[in-house]
């Protein structure tokens, strides 16, 4: 079965509003969540503020079309090689 993560993306604010370190009681919330659910430690979580609109957006475009996502990531790969 091929391996699935978990995606969210929250917001926007701004950096004023936000205190140092803040992004950690968010990731330790989302790990809990995640073991009550599966019964598993998640082997990746990343968590972190400043994605831009641009990434988001690129996201969001990679979830609405995964199968065209996927062929211009093994297209990269195959030339790299």
């Amino acid at each position: 079965m091929e391996k699935e993560y978990w995606s969210c993306t929250i917001g926007p604010t701004t950096r004023d509003k936000l205190p140092h370190g803040c992004d950690f009681p968010m990731r330790m919330a989302v790990q809990r969540a995640y073991m009550d659910i599966t019964g598993e430690n998640a082997n990746h979580c990343w968590s972190g503020w400043g994605l831009s609109d641009y990434v988001k957006d690129a996201k969001d475009y990679a979830a609405a079309y995964p199968g065209e996502v996927h062929m211009l990531i093994k297209a990269k790969r195959d030339k790299d090689v």
